[in-house]
């Protein structure tokens, strides 16, 4: 039965070659299994506002919200999904522990 509002998510795409920081999956991995928890950037366009607000809503709601991550090209894509427990277009300060070394040092985000 189709419903008025289905659940949103997040689609990524992204490639382990774009920073030359190996395997970008793993390096978020270590971040998880050492705080439980990671931040993933998307780099280019930004999110429009209305869709990090109704995913936050989403989220708060108890209603599950996916990041799918999709590595490669169209003939051999990998796919990887992660739950989502917030989304933002700016770090907070308290989060930065979260954030893989990588992003400082190639410059991704602000420190």
């Amino acid at each position: 039965m189709p419903t008025d509002n289905p659940p949103a998510h997040l689609v990524v795409r992204f490639a382990d070659s774009m920073f030359d920081v190996g395997d970008v999956i793993a390096r978020h991995n270590e971040v998880v299994a050492q705080h439980g928890a990671v931040w993933f950037g998307k780099l280019g366009s930004t999110l429009a506002v209305g869709r990090i607000d109704r995913l936050n809503r989403q989220i708060q709601e108890a209603t599950p919200a996916f990041l799918y991550l999709v590595k490669g090209n169209r003939r051999l894509p990998t796919a990887f999904r992660a739950d989502l427990l917030a989304v933002s277009k700016n770090l907070p300060p308290r989060e930065k522990p979260l954030v893989p070394a990588y992003y400082a040092e190639k410059n991704s985000y602000d420190t």
